[in-house]
C-alpha cells in the first residue's frame, strides 16, 4: 500500500485495541507502520474517507565533493 491520504474529515480509532479514537483531518497521511493502522486506511479508502495515493520521497540533500586544487609550488 501506498500513501493513504484523507479526504474528508472523520473520526476514527487511534490505538490497537479500538478503545480510544480521534478525528483525522483532511489532508492528512495515514500511518502504515502497524498491522492496525493498515487495516484502518483500508476502512477509511473502503468507507471513501480516504484515497491511496503515489508516495514521493523527500529529495536526499547530499553535498558535491570539492575537488582538492593542485598544491603550487
Amino acid at each position: 500500500m501506498k500513501q493513504v491520504q484523507m479526504i474528508y474529515s472523520v473520526a476514527g480509532e487511534s490505538n490497537a485495541s479500538g478503545t480510544e479514537a480521534r478525528k483525522y483531518m483532511v489532508g492528512e497521511v495515514l500511518p502504515l507502520d502497524k498491522p492496525w493502522q493498515k487495516k484502518l486506511a483500508k476502512s477509511m479508502i473502503e468507507r471513501g474517507a480516504a484515497i491511496e495515493v503515489q508516495g514521493n520521497a523527500g529529495p536526499e540533500e547530499t553535498k558535491a565533493k570539492r575537488k582538492k586544487a593542485p598544491a603550487k609550488k
